[in-house]
C-alpha cells in the first residue's frame, strides 16, 4: 500500500502559492489604505518635533546662562552657543548687509540678524532664528549660500501644511462628497427652494445650483435630516462659481443653517457665510469656505444644514464638519 502520510510535493507547491495570494492581497490593502503612508507622514512629524524641541531646549539654556552671566540675551549669543552644541549645526548666517556664510561670519557679527540651525539626527528640517531669539521659519531640504529668509515657511504654516492637514482628515465628518449625499448622516439632499432656475443634486460628482436671477435666495437645497454640530468646530465647503452673466459682486451666498427648510428668509434664524470678494479672481477656481460653528449660541446647535445661492452659479463638490 502506497504511504499517504506527509505532504505532497504538489500540496507544498500549491500551499505556497496560496500563502503568496493571501500576502499580495494584504500588501494591497495595507497600500490601498494608506497606512504606510500615514505611517511615514508619523515618522516625519516625530522627527520634526524631536528637532523642533531640541533647538528650543537649546534656546532655553542659552538664555539661561546669559542671565547667570549678567549678559544680554540676543542672537549673537545664540550663534555662540549653537556652535559650541555638540548635536547642533550652523547651516548659514545671515547679516543685515547680506546673507554670508558660516566662514565669513566673524566680518560682520554685530549685524548678524539671524541663523539658520539644524539637528545632526534629523538633518532635513532647518530651523531660521531671527532677532526674537525664537524659531521664526522652517525649511525642508538643502540651505544653499543663496537661499533667502523668505524661502521659510512660517512654523504654523509649515506644521498645519506638512501634518495638521493630514490628522484634520481623520475628523472630517462628509455631508456631501464629490456626488455622494451622504444619506447616513444626512438622509439626502433636497431642494427646498427653486425659482426659475436649474437645480441638480443627482449630478455624479458634484452638486450644480444655476440660479442666475436677481431674486434673493432663488435656489436652496437642504439636508433632509436635522444635524446636532455641538461636537463640531467648522463646517466648510469645497465649490467653484462659474460666470452666467451676472455682473455684480460675489457675496451673501454659502452655507445656511435652519430651523425651518422649507422657508429661508432673514428671519428664519438662518446664519449665512459671505465669501466676498473679487469676483475676477474666483470665476471657475475651486475654493473652499468654512463657518465657524463656535460663533452660534450653545442653545442654537441643531440644524438643517443647506446651500443658498440667488445670482450665481454653483458647482459644489464637498461639505464636510469638522
Amino acid at each position: 500500500m502506497r504511504d499517504t502520510r506527509g505532504i505532497t510535493l504538489i500540496a507544498l507547491i500549491i500551499t505556497i502559492i496560496i500563502l503568496l495570494i493571501l500576502a499580495g492581497i494584504s500588501i494591497v490593502q495595507l497600500t490601498g489604505s494608506g497606512i504606510f503612508g500615514k505611517a511615514e507622514i508619523a515618522n516625519q512629524k516625530t522627527r520634526y518635533a524631536t528637532a523642533k524641541e531640541i533647538i528650543n531646549l537649546k534656546l532655553m539654556e542659552i538664555e539661561l546662562d546669559c542671565t547667570e552671566k549678567n549678559e544680554k540675551y540676543n542672537i549673537v549669543k545664540i550663534a555662540e552657543g549653537m556652535e559650541e552644541a555638540k548635536d547642533i549645526t550652523i547651516e548659514k548666517y545671515y547679516n543685515k548687509e547680506e546673507a554670508a556664510i558660516k566662514e565669513d561670519i566673524t566680518k560682520n557679527i554685530t549685524n548678524l540678524e539671524g541663523i539658520v540651525v539644524s539637528v545632526d539626527k534629523y538633518p532635513e528640517y532647518k530651523f531660521l532664528i531671527g532677532e526674537e531669539c525664537k524659531i521664526k521659519g522652517v525649511l525642508e531640504g538643502d540651505v544653499t549660500d543663496t537661499t533667502s529668509k523668505d524661502a521659510f515657511k512660517d512654523v504654523i504654516e509649515f506644521e498645519t501644511n506638512s501634518f495638521d492637514n493630514i490628522d484634520s482628515e481623520k475628523n472630517k465628518v462628509y455631508l456631501y462628497n464629490y456626488g455622494d449625499k451622504c444619506n447616513e448622516i444626512t438622509g439626502g439632499w433636497e431642494v427646498s427652494r427653486q425659482h426659475n432656475t436649474s437645480v441638480d443634486i443627482d449630478s455624479y460628482d458634484y452638486m450644480d445650483l444655476n440660479a442666475y436671477n436677481d431674486n434673493y435666495c432663488a435656489i436652496a437645497v437642504s439636508t433632509s435630516n436635522i444635524l446636532d454640530l455641538s461636537a463640531y468646530n467648522k463646517l466648510k465647503m469645497k465649490f467653484t462659481v462659474i460666470s452666467n452673466g451676472y455682473t455684480g459682486p460675489i457675496s451673501g451666498g454659502g452655507y445656511m443653517l435652519g430651523v425651518d427648510k422649507s422657508k429661508i428668509s432673514i428671519n428664519n434664524k438662518w446664519y449665512s457665510l459671505d465669501y466676498s470678494t473679487e469676483k475676477s479672481q474666483i470665476l471657475g477656481e475651486e475654493m473652499i469656505v468654512e463657518l465657524d460653528l463656535n460663533t452660534i449660541s450653545n442653545e442654537d446647535k441643531s440644524f438643517f444644514v443647506g446651500i443658498q445661492e440667488g445670482r450665481f452659479h454653483l458647482k459644489v463638490y464637498q461639505i464636510w464638519l469638522e
